[in-house]
């Protein structure tokens, strides 16, 4: 997934963790996948490029960490978003760079 672009990495996430599943499932994928994955019942997610909040709770894990040059580092993170009865919503999945 390193080199993929970042609406590619989401049908992807999307196929094992379609819309409608709920937070149990997606801590199941994160155990399967051997992702660490951090929690929030209180907040949805940041979509940071429409600038909008999506969902009530969230889920995030890091899909992968990679240098691209010496100096810098990309990282890949998925969020999904759950409404009030823990069914998600949507995924976002951000890349960014990391440099001096």
């Amino acid at each position: 997934m390193a080199c993929t672009n970042e609406d590619q990495i989401r049908e992807q996430i999307l196929k094992k963790t379609p819309i409608g599943k709920g937070v149990s499932d997606i801590k199941a994928f994160c155990v399967n996948e051997n992702l660490t994955c951090s929690y929030s019942d209180t907040a949805g997610y940041w979509n940071q490029y429409n600038g909008k909040t999506v969902g009530v709770k969230s889920i995030w894990a890091v899909l992968s960490e990679y240098k691209t040059t010496p100096l810098t580092i990309t990282t890949v993170t998925v969020y999904w978003g759950f409404d009030n009865e823990e069914r998600l919503v949507d995924i976002f999945v951000w890349k960014t760079i990391d440099a001096p």
